[in-house]
């Protein structure tokens, strides 16, 4: 696609103005701002991208500093995404973008005295916590930022669909002894169980050998790219990181680690869906050599966008965020950046005395003193977003549907004047309670038709195809998960209710759990 004579003519003489992309006036001009922060060597590949954003967003880029950028918009935007790289040392490279520095709290020797953070962007209130969406594309060369503005378009152009509605969740070794790896294995799939929305249907990869979800531990890598590029909404990976690859547990005296080459699709596939990677140093690009994340972001079937580290993170407000997660996907955010604002807001203000207590215990063996305070402090901001902030998530929108119990089961119905307007067909789907996960009783390795079993407990299986000319009703007969799924060219819409048995000679409308 071809820029506009125009910007390309306006950006020719004032290479550092704050530059709007031309819009009807209006309605439009209520629409989100999304500001693009860039250096000139990069403003014309950006060109589809920001024609694309503009059929949702007031659209502005600048080639100025940061911060003069920001000063010079007429309100604030609603994401801000910088386009560019960071090194030390390399300040006069075309390429060059730089972070803010915050510094660290030391609670291990080794640590680096500051990080990036460039969330610190987004901070309007001086509390410490970002109030705007940021994203980086750590790019160098404008054939790189091609690449990538093609993954994003890519993504965002299929219609969606169940599958969309699954989240893979990789549970590696966390690497803080026998006691923490216990811990987080059952811990992870507790929260998973009872903090998830129940239209998201999870697929679980542990690496604890003793769980029936670890399948074969040498294939593990593999086994998460081929799962995501199956079909997902969100990838989260829990591990310990270097910056260039995920430790993912010890197996028969080995280590066996997640290299970025083992985290990407088949040759035949598009990019995966986002990745948050909950670990060290996995997101650090101000590096010579691109990160871990910065390799996935960069290759053309990796993940269209990545949330990771810039330095060392640590366990308790890792713990925290992945409650925060499974609590933000219940409000059905439509934007990558929606989704971790909310879930490092929410993260900093979580305490447990119970978990707090363990890992003290767990750190005090090692000669480590902790502060939770400040690691609460230092967590919004160690983390990067890696790609845009207004990134869409294929989550679905919200479905009006009622529920009653009767005798011989519940009765289930969309009203017609219920139903979203481009709303095709709707897929009544279930997901029976009696389904256990199978015990971990076979012998190392685990085999993959165990690790099948154990995630076939959390899917749904479509029961029926409604067109729109039918009436959008019908019973379910047994306990468990109902899932009703309106599609439309663009858009979806679920609604789950969970079945438990009730009195029927008192039941009305279900006042279970409804999602």
């Amino acid at each position: 696609m071809k820029p506009s004579r125009c910007i390309l003519a306006i950006l020719a003489v004032l290479p550092a103005v704050c530059v709007r992309a031309a819009e009807p006036a209006g309605a439009l001009a209520e629409r989100p701002l999304w500001l693009v922060v860039t250096r000139p060597i990069f403003v014309e590949t950006l060109d589809p991208l920001v024609e694309h954003r503009s059929e949702a967003f007031r659209t502005k880029v600048a080639t100025r500093p940061v911060a003069e950028a920001l000063a010079a918009c007429d309100a604030a935007p609603d994401y801000i995404l910088l386009v560019g790289d960071d090194q030390p040392g390399q300040e006069d490279q075309p390429w060059h973008l730089p972070a803010p520095r915050r510094k660290q709290h030391y609670w291990r020797a080794g640590e680096a005295p500051v990080y990036a953070a460039d969330s610190l962007r987004g901070e309007t209130d001086d509390d410490g916590l970002p109030d705007i969406p940021v994203g980086r594309l750590p790019v160098r060369t404008p054939k790189q930022l091609a690449l990538v503005v093609e993954k994003i378009i890519l993504w965002e152009r299929p219609p969606p669909g169940p599958s969309d509605m699954r989240m893979v969740v990789w549970a590696c070794d966390p690497a803080f002894g026998p006691l923490a790896k216990l811990f987080a294995t059952s811990m992870a799939l507790g929260q998973i169980e009872t903090r998830s929305p129940d239209w998201l249907q999870p697929w679980v990869l542990s690496a604890d050998p003793a769980s029936a979800f670890c399948g074969k531990p040498t294939a593990q890598p593999r086994q998460f790219g081929q799962t995501l590029a199956d079909g997902a909404g969100l990838g989260v990976i829990m591990a310990h990181a270097s910056s260039k690859r995920i430790y993912v547990m010890r197996h028969r005296g080995q280590p066996i680690v997640c290299l970025p080459r083992d985290a990407i699709g088949p040759a035949d596939g598009g990019p995966l869906p986002p990745l948050l990677v909950i670990a060290c140093h996995a997101g650090n690009f101000t590096q010579a050599e691109p990160s871990f994340a910065e390799t996935l972001l960069l290759a053309p079937r990796g993940p269209v966008a990545l949330v990771a580290a810039t330095a060392e993170s640590h366990p308790l407000p890792n713990v925290y965020t992945g409650q925060a997660l499974l609590d933000a996907l219940a409000d059905r955010p439509q934007r990558l950046g929606d989704l971790w604002l909310s879930c490092v807001r929410a993260a900093s203000q979580k305490r447990s005395f119970l978990y707090e207590a363990v890992l003290k215990r767990m750190e005090a063996q090692r000669g480590i003193q902790t502060d939770p305070a400040k690691l609460l402090r230092d967590h919004p901001l160690l983390y990067a977003l890696l790609g845009d902030p207004a990134t869409r998530l294929p989550l679905p929108g919200p479905l009006k549907a009622t529920l009653r119990q009767t005798r011989n089961g519940w009765r289930w119905r969309v009203e017609t004047d219920n139903r979203p307007v481009d709303a095709r067909t709707l897929m009544v789907q279930f997901r029976s309670a009696a389904r256990k996960a199978p015990p971990a009783d076979a012998p190392e390795p685990l085999t993959p038709e165990a690790l099948a079993a154990a995630n076939a407990t959390y899917a749904f299986t479509t029961q029926r195809i409604m067109a729109a000319g039918e009436e959008w009703t019908g019973t379910v007969d047994a306990p468990g998960t109902l899932r009703l799924v309106a599609i439309g060219p663009k858009a979806m819409y679920a609604r789950a209710f969970v079945l438990k048995t009730t009195d029927p000679s008192t039941a009305a409308h279900i006042p279970a759990k409804q999602d």
